[in-house]
């Protein structure tokens, strides 16, 4: 669930920010005038421009920095990923309502090796930028919205006994062996037994 816009301070920017809507705002260095300024446009909903004629590759910086803030950092790193490999693919920018599906599947065209969960998740990650913005009205269309995907493969790799026995002398780090044993031991995947508490 989103949360709600709040100012925060970049020390590497000596700047307040907030983001309203989707866009970031640099609120100042003063804290106090930066707070003022984050109420006056929290009054006036942001900026409440259109994106008409927003090339890609400003679209994607924007949702981007959304992400940045509203998300975690593996999902934004998830996302800039792909969204990077897919502007240098495109080379030349372009109005963002202009891009079509077809340049989409070109791009994983390209990628004869990528399975097809990565070309699912390629796909996805343009397609979510675009579905962001409409969803906002910041984009009037949305030519992302119907692109045929292929479908994702679940892994069916699995340990045998034998080798998950050969593994274990292998991991020096005690916390790591901990979370291998458990994993094992549970059936649960490592990223669940992070959270456990």
């Amino acid at each position: 669930m989103p949360r709600d816009p709040k100012p925060w301070y970049r020390q590497d920017r000596d700047a307040w920010f907030v983001t309203i809507n989707g866009r970031r705002f640099n609120l100042g260095p003063d804290r106090d005038a930066a707070h003022t300024r984050f109420h006056e446009l929290m009054l006036n909903g942001g900026d409440e421009r259109q994106l008409d004629g927003v090339s890609v590759f400003r679209l994607f910086d924007e949702f981007l920095e959304w992400t940045q803030v509203q998300r975690s950092p593996r999902t934004y790193e998830w996302y800039s990923d792909f969204l990077q490999e897919f502007t240098k693919f495109l080379k030349v920018d372009r109005p963002a309502e202009k891009l079509k599906p077809y340049d989409v599947l070109r791009w994983t065209a390209r990628h004869p090796n990528w399975s097809s969960t990565y070309q699912n998740n390629a796909i996805r990650s343009v397609q979510r930028p675009y579905r962001w913005a409409h969803r906002l009205g910041l984009l009037d269309s949305n030519p992302m919205e119907y692109i045929e995907k292929p479908s994702p493969r679940r892994r069916e790799n699995f340990l045998t006994p034998d080798e998950y026995q050969a593994i274990l002398p292998h991991i020096t780090s005690k916390r790591f062996n901990e979370l291998i044993r458990a994993a094992w031991e549970t059936g649960a995947r490592p990223q669940e037994l992070t959270r456990v508490e």
